[in-house]
């Protein structure tokens, strides 16, 4: 027997869902090991570190499925002292679907995740885990090619590995994510990905890449190897550290399709250059492009080779190289080996003659001449705080349509086949929000000089933040004024969807008078809110259930399809993730009252009523309400009781407020009378 639970099955029919939780594995050789043909495998506990490894020879946990359509999910775990002949931490092997979440593996001879072969398709999810071994944090691909739908690697701590903190070896995926990692101390580098196909989509976001490498000089922070292909992009942004690595901050190796450096990365203080790219060539049919802008690159090359951007070979190739802070290299810019003019213009580079900072064929002119300098900006563009508490008046920097087409940011957009931010050739000239119709008449591009986030805040109205993302477009009908309000408190006005009442969290953001529509998802915070969340659009009395839960993380959500919205919470706050600005806030369920339609604004309800019961003598008797409230007036203890007039009761109770209607007051009226003709009806009769 292999290990402390052993699943060896090779049947007709996959085993599924088998749970091994709350459990403890020690000196043995696996402790959990599963071979061959199951479907679904979950090793769990109930609280972090509630199911422990310890004193494992071969592995922790292995599992096996022979492509069987396999879901396995790790999670909650501890691993210690594993792998006396080189085993590791977690082996998957001929999956279709992997979660490991929230595991702690230390003392790892091995590699602490490994992922073997998968069937194509695979969707990989790894996150919030802390990852120390001997050998690789992550590896994917280790025996065989694997094609990925999805990789998501995020939240994780991956520090002093003795190779690299995650390596992505003949791995073929169709989107990877890389966001919130803090990846430290591994001695061959922080992140190796082989390669970018065709089609494929690589981001790097909001990580912190510091201090990997060996004496050797062998170990950048991120190394990306071939990105090509029709479709392909890789995109790193808004990492606050690429720093203290020995050798380059980024290289990146061979370039036929699109690439972006942007959006407040901070690359410093790295042992070689703090950007490095090798080989951008494209053609007229597959053009390569790499953008660069809006970065902090300070501090690197060491004493050798004190470089901030490195470019060599260079061909049939768009590059430009904008708005950053190059500052503290003996050369700012190198390029090698290029017959094309390389666009840097609008950067700092630290002196206010920087022609001995750039080297290469080079247009750096005109250049920033303090560090203050902002983005310069274009027809229909216009720069912006980062924090903004006060209404903005955006009226001169909007451009109207003309024909079909509209100036964002210099370049002319054509409504139909609109190509900006998330969207991609989408005609957008007339959106659906909730029950308004807005047609695209009106647009403006918002940046900020360092590129990072817009954030709208309200002083007077703590708890809520609006974020935009850096060049994120506004796109408006006819009637909008151009001006952009921070959040502040609504009304609960209109008409609840059916089942619930506005509550009171209500707030209002964009424009009071037309809805706001954005090429970017923006993220509202809503602190203190849970539940269900709804938006009522500008210029409709109807509010809309927000129904789709966000996919991704509560840190990192994944967007909605453009236009909508989608929520997400964390059991104490919600994020409401969404391409429009209108009135947003959380609804309150309603008791159920008969399948009564949504409540209107004004804090009335209507509920119960009133349930009449007829004894013996009576000619009919209706049925009791389902839940009967106490008469309002019973007999005081100790009282006469009342002679038997043949009427069993009057029950139930008649409640309502502003929002109660005439209809409803008529109706129980009515209801009382008759009881009343019909109780004197009864005692006549009995007379």
């Amino acid at each position: 027997m292999k290990g402390g639970v052993e699943i060896n099955y090779e049947g007709e029919e996959a085993l599924d869902n088998i749970i091994i939780s709350n459990s403890g594995f020690f000196d043995l050789y696996y402790g959990v090991y599963s071979c061959c043909y199951t479907e679904r495998i979950t090793v769990t506990a109930d609280v972090p570190g509630g199911t422990v490894f310890q004193d494992i020879t071969g592995g922790a946990v292995w599992l096996e499925d022979d492509y069987a359509g396999g879901v396995f999910t790790v999670e909650n775990t501890l691993m210690n002292n594993i792998g006396e002949d080189e085993g590791d931490g977690i082996f998957i092997y001929g999956a279709n679907q992997v979660s490991i979440r929230n595991n702690a593996l230390a003392g790892i001879t091995g590699d602490g995740i490994v992922i073997g072969s998968a069937e194509d398709g695979f969707e990989l999810t790894i996150a919030d885990n802390n990852v120390t071994t001997e050998g690789y944090g992550i590896y994917a691909g280790k025996d065989d090619s694997v094609s990925y739908e999805t990789i998501n690697i995020s939240g994780n701590i991956i520090e002093d590995n003795d190779y690299s903190g995650v390596y992505l070896s003949d791995t073929y995926f169709d989107i990877l994510t890389f966001s919130e990692n803090t990846i430290s101390g591994n001695s061959e580098g922080g992140i190796y990905v082989y390669e970018v196909s065709e089609g494929a989509e690589a981001t790097f976001s909001r990580n912190r890449i510091e201090d990997n490498g060996n004496e050797d000089g062998w170990g950048d922070g991120i190394y990306v190897e071939y990105v090509s292909g029709e479709g392909s992009t890789l995109n790193i942004t808004d990492n606050p550290a690429i720093s203290g690595n020995i050798g380059k901050g980024i290289y990146i190796y061979s370039i036929d399709a699109l690439v972006t450096i942007s959006g407040n990365n901070t690359i410093e203080d790295n042992g070689q250059a703090g950007i490095y790219v090798e080989y951008i060539d494209g053609d007229e049919e597959l053009p390569a492009t790499l953008t660069i802008e809006e970065n902090t690159i300070s501090d690197n090359g060491g004493e050798s080779e004190r470089t901030g951007i490195h470019l060599l070979y260079v061909e049939s190739a768009d590059v430009s190289i904008n708005q950053n802070s190059i500052t503290d290299d003996s050369k700012g810019l190198i390029v090698e080996d290029t017959d094309n003019e390389i666009d840097a213009t609008s950067n700092w580079w630290g002196d206010t003659e920087p022609s001995d900072n750039v080297e290469g064929n080079v247009d750096y002119s005109p250049y920033c001449t303090d560090s203050s300098c902002s983005a310069t900006e274009e027809e229909g563009q216009t720069t912006v705080d980062e924090e903004i508490e006060e209404e903005l008046d955006l009226n001169n920097q909007t451009n109207n349509a003309t024909d079909g087409s509209i100036v964002i940011g210099g370049e002319v957009k054509d409504i139909e086949d609109y190509t900006g931010g998330d969207l991609n050739n989408t005609n957008v000239s007339l959106e659906t929000i909730g029950d308004v119709n807005v047609s695209i008449d009106k647009a403006v591009q918002l940046t900020t000089s360092s590129g990072a986030t817009i954030n709208l805040t309200n002083a007077n109205l703590t708890g809520v933040t609006v974020s935009i993302p850096n060049g994120t477009t506004i796109l408006a009908s006819s009637s909008w004024d151009g001006i952009l309000l921070p959040p502040t408190s609504g009304t609960s006005n209109g008409t609840a969807p059916s089942g619930f009442s506005v509550g009171g969290t209500v707030i209002e953001v964009g424009s009071s008078s037309s809805v706001l529509i954005f090429d970017t998802a923006v993220t509202i915070m809503l602190n203190g809110v849970t539940g269900s969340v709804g938006y009522k659009p500008a210029g409709s009395s109807q509010w809309v259930q927000i129904t789709t839960v966000c996919g991704g993380t509560y840190d990192a959500p994944e967007n909605p399809t453009f236009p909508g919205e989608c929520y997400i919470t964390d059991g104490t706050n919600t994020k409401i993730v969404t391409y429009h600005f209108t009135s947003y806030g959380n609804l309150n369920s309603n008791p159920s009252d008969s399948g009564s339609a949504g409540s209107t604004s004004g804090g009335g309800s209507n509920s119960g009523g009133t349930a009449f019961s007829y004894g013996e003598s009576g000619e009919e008797e209706a049925p009791a309400a389902e839940e009967a409230a106490p008469a309002e007036e019973t007999a005081p203890a100790g009282t006469t009781e009342t002679p038997d007039t043949g009427l069993t009761g009057i029950t139930g109770a008649v409640t309502g407020g502003a929002g109660a209607n005439l209809a409803t007051y008529l109706i129980v009226f009515a209801i009382i009378v008759g009881g009343l003709l019909l109780y004197m009806k009864v005692r006549k009769a009995k007379e």
